[in-house]
């Protein structure tokens, strides 16, 4: 027999059970007294079942709860001062102002924290990228496979990040002032 589900089901064998609880064990050897605690049940649930059933609903409603402790959005990393406490690989997406607008870096970019030390993968969009200057230091790409691809160490997502990137799509090599914007209310454990 099929039982109807839900939360009123699941608290009316709670409701059962107390009553059954309640009831001086030592009187309910007489039918009468047994039907009359049972009378309690919701239909279709008799005294020899009622312990499974109530397992089975507190086992859904356990598994209800962690399902939804689950999905929650709760962080399981720290920023203080802008800087990821946790080692691991994070994304986070990000915005590119500078520049004639028309190149761009991927998004969101991946971060790797190692002893909370951020370095950023930064993804152009062109292979014409060959050097990035950050906080004065250059760096040359790892690869041009996918575009010209950088890992930078990153102070801070909390504030926009000044850097530049030289291009010699233009004939010459051009270096080009950008300002890369965080999104932390965003940043996610990859």
């Amino acid at each position: 027999m099929k039982l109807p589900h839900g939360p009123a089901t699941v608290r009316r064998l709670f409701e059962a059970k107390s009553q059954i609880a309640k009831l001086n064990t030592s009187r309910l050897n007489t039918p009468d007294l047994r039907e009359e605690a049972l009378d309690f049940l919701p239909r279709g649930i008799t005294g020899r079942n009622l312990m499974k059933k109530l397992a089975l609903a507190f086992v859904a409603v356990l598994m209800m709860a962690f399902l939804m402790v689950g999905c929650s959005s709760k962080a399981n990393y720290t920023v203080n001062d802008g800087v990821i406490q946790e080692n691991g690989t994070y994304t986070i997406p990000v915005t590119l102002e500078g520049g004639s607008g028309k190149a761009s870096i991927n998004t969101p970019m991946k971060i790797v924290v190692k002893d909370k030390t951020m370095t950023a993968t930064v993804v152009w969009s062109s292979k014409n990228y060959d050097l990035m200057v950050v906080d004065g230091t250059e760096y040359k790409p790892t690869t041009i496979a996918e575009g010209a691809t950088f890992e930078v160490p990153l102070a801070s997502i909390d504030r926009p990040w000044a850097i530049s990137a030289q291009t010699n799509a233009m004939g010459t090599p051009h270096l080009i002032d950008y300002t890369v914007t965080f999104d932390p209310l965003k940043l996610k454990v990859a």
